[in-house]
């Protein structure tokens, strides 16, 4: 574990996973999202009143982070939704 992060700094922001278990981990030789060798990819979204953002895990382990909201333009996928 690198760092543990209290939500005490963040109110207002709530969090939602779809990972199973609520979480991934990487497999350091192969760079997988997986537990245990089952590949667990997924998407976590980070809410407030400002807007959204996703966090999404593909289980080869490619990570991207994506928005549909207006506030959040930087973050707009290039085609599509998130």
């Amino acid at each position: 574990i690198d760092r543990v992060v209290s939500a005490n700094g963040f109110r207002g922001v709530s969090l939602a996973s779809s990972f199973v278990g609520s979480y991934t981990s990487f497999e350091p030789r192969r760079g997988t999202a997986n537990d245990a060798g089952t590949l667990k990819n997924g998407t976590a979204t980070l809410s407030s009143s400002y807007g959204s953002i996703k966090v999404i895990v593909g289980s080869l382990g490619r990570v991207r982070i994506c928005s549909d909201s207006a506030n959040l333009a930087q973050y707009k996928p290039s085609s599509g939704t998130c």
